[in-house]
């Protein structure tokens, strides 16, 4: 059940930012944060990861509900064992902010992206702008994966 909550909370944190950034007038963005190393700047995000399919956007809000709905039934089930915490904070994580764009989608017909790191050394990091719901899709597999790797919990 608690990791049931904290989908829900992720995704309520995602949408909440992305009202406030959606809100926040125009002559107000960009915002430099943390002496320039994260920058606020909207972005309106029709297609999929990286703006692919952005010409298409119904298709990449129905590439997006067949992938939460598929990762939904893999490791919603795994959230009811036993054991495995951190292999659950991360499919919270996961679903939470998968859940987060698709209904950024499904609601706004684009997804809020306001992150981007134009400090970070990595010109495949640096040249995107992301949301919360990005970050916790990446660390949530971040998380699997070094878990799977590594086999602890």
């Amino acid at each position: 059940m608690l990791f049931l909550l904290l989908i829900a909370l992720f995704f309520f944190i995602d949408f909440y930012l992305k009202n406030i950034i959606e809100i926040t007038p125009n002559e107000k963005l960009p915002k430099s944060l943390l002496h320039g190393h994260i920058e606020l700047r909207p972005l309106h995000n029709k297609g999929l990861a990286g703006g692919r399919l952005k010409a298409c956007p119904r298709i990449a809000t129905l590439i997006s509900g067949i992938c939460l709905l598929i990762v939904s039934l893999l490791m919603l089930p795994l959230l009811f064992k036993k054991g495995r915490p951190l292999a659950k904070l991360a499919i919270s994580m996961i679903l939470g902010g998968a859940a987060g764009n698709f209904f950024d989608r499904l609601g706004r017909g684009y997804v809020v992206d306001y992150l981007s790191f134009p400090k970070v050394n990595i010109k495949q990091i640096r040249k995107y702008v992301y949301n919360l719901a990005d970050l916790l899709i990446f660390l949530g597999s971040g998380i699997l994966l070094l878990k799977e790797l590594f086999g602890k919990d």
